[in-house]
């Protein structure tokens, strides 16, 4: 566990699904097993929704179902950039061959060609003003919104990894879907590419932690220079959602409350080679403090002009 809080993974998910974004469920568990007739506890963990059509038939109205979904990080080369390099990164995993695609397809494995990512990626380059047709754009711009208060510098914009797209059926646009938010609100440890647990980055850079921005999708909405009516709109959503309660001290603290009342006599593990892994219940580890975390994600977006 990256975490002496316990909830930081949580809360990231909870923001989502709190302001009405589909997203994975996420909740906070002691686990245990029975090994040799004697239960053994293995501490707390987060325990995430898997994405897939299951998922995707409890969020999206029935004429949506059916189309591709694609878990999106890197291969050896690249990452889910969006750019025509990555073109070639479409695919379906084989482990056993070591495959790893950028794009993974998880749905329609046998029917797909995947024409859809393919023309998403051609648009997005070379006939970037007709967006709108292959971008269900009020939920990406609301999606970016919610991903830029979680901090997460392993995401869709800050690294190009970890994050879901799927094509609505009845449309063909795509909508993303957060995933694997382990590094958020102010984790630090072992990977802090922008300082501060990613606290102090302008909502509208033009960086990722990789360099100069190249993903064209957010370099036409959410932007310095972006297209006005997106990037007003993206302002609108970083404005309501830190403002409303479920990004603030007191929402936090609370929930810290619970689960370490839940959870503070059964978070040791009894197995000996997970005890040295457990982190005690604290809201003063070695990761960004969170509620300085929260306090600098408001002030940078009072800040926007």
């Amino acid at each position: 566990n990256l975490d002496g809080t316990h909830i930081r993974t949580y809360l990231a998910y909870d923001l989502f699904e709190k302001n009405n974004y589909l997203a994975p469920n996420c909740t906070i568990s002691n686990v245990l097993i029975t090994e040799f007739d004697t239960l053994q506890n293995l501490g707390i963990f987060e325990l995430n929704e898997p994405v897939d059509e299951i998922f995707l038939s409890k969020h999206l109205d029935e004429a949506d179902l059916g189309g591709d979904l694609y878990k999106v990080g890197w291969d050896n080369k690249f990452g889910g950039n969006l750019t025509t390099d990555t073109l070639y990164g479409i695919g379906i995993e084989d482990e056993h061959a070591g495959y790893f695609p950028i794009y993974d397809l998880k749905t329609n494995k046998k029917t797909s060609s995947s024409t859809n990512l393919i023309n998403l990626i051609n648009t997005l380059n070379n006939d970037i003003n007709n967006i709108e047709e292959v971008v269900d754009i009020d939920m990406f711009l609301k999606f970016a919104a919610l991903s830029y208060m979680t901090g997460n510098p392993d995401d869709y914009r800050n690294n190009y990894n970890n994050y879901y797209m799927y094509f609505k059926k009845s449309s063909n646009k795509v909508i993303f879907i957060p995933y694997d938010l382990d590094r958020t609100y102010g984790i630090t440890k072992d990977f802090d590419p922008f300082g501060s647990g990613s606290s102090k980055i302008d909502p509208l850079t033009k960086n990722s932690c990789i360099g100069e921005q190249v993903n064209p999708l957010i370099k036409k909405t959410i932007c310095y220079n972006a297209d006005k009516t997106y990037l007003d709109l993206y302002i609108s959503y970083l404005k309501n959602y830190s403002n409303n309660e479920y990004f603030n001290i007191r929402y936090i603290n609370s929930v810290y409350s619970i689960v370490e009342n839940n959870y503070k006599n059964s978070y040791k593990p009894t197995i000996n080679e997970l005890i040295n892994k457990s982190i005690n219940f604290t809201m003063n580890d070695s990761n960004y403090n969170i509620n300085e975390y929260v306090n600098n994600i408001k002030a940078n977006i009072n800040n926007i002009k």
